[in-house]
């Protein structure tokens, strides 16, 4: 059995620009078993999380990016499209941690997956995610002119 605490804006999905990117959106059908001040919900019992788990491992490899850590950014990304193919996030990290580490070719199909998946957002949402998408693809080949 798995303790799952979530705070009342993550859960709302206030803090995500789309429902359908909000990986904690799965709790939203469920009764929270405590709620700590009202601002945190308390969930109780086994959970198929992959959004969260991918998300969790996304952030992670970024967080080794930001230490020059290609390697293990790689192998964390890799992880998280394991988990949740298809998955913005873990297609952007992957395709993140594909260019730190050269493979561009690696990185153009993981930004390219993420792009697919940013165009079936709402298009308010689209444009929290699809120009800079677009915008990290044209670096990546900007000295192959």
């Amino acid at each position: 059995m798995s303790c799952v605490l979530i705070s009342a804006g993550d859960l709302s999905g206030c803090e995500w620009p789309s429902a359908q990117v909000n990986p904690y959106r799965s709790f939203q059908s469920l009764h929270s078993d405590l709620s700590i001040d009202h601002s945190v919900f308390v969930y109780q019992g086994t959970f198929a999380i992959p959004e969260i788990s991918a998300l969790s491992r996304a952030q992670q490899s970024h967080m080794m990016l930001r230490h020059n850590q290609p390697g293990p950014a790689l192998v964390l990304a890799r992880e998280a499209v394991a988990i949740a193919p298809d998955n913005l996030f873990s297609e952007t990290a992957l395709g993140d941690a594909a260019a730190a580490g050269g493979d561009k070719q690696m990185a153009e199909d993981a930004w390219q997956a993420a792009i697919q998946v940013a165009q079936h957002l709402e298009p308010g949402a689209q444009a929290s995610y699809v120009p800079d998408l677009k915008s990290k693809l044209t670096r990546l080949f900007a000295g192959n002119n």
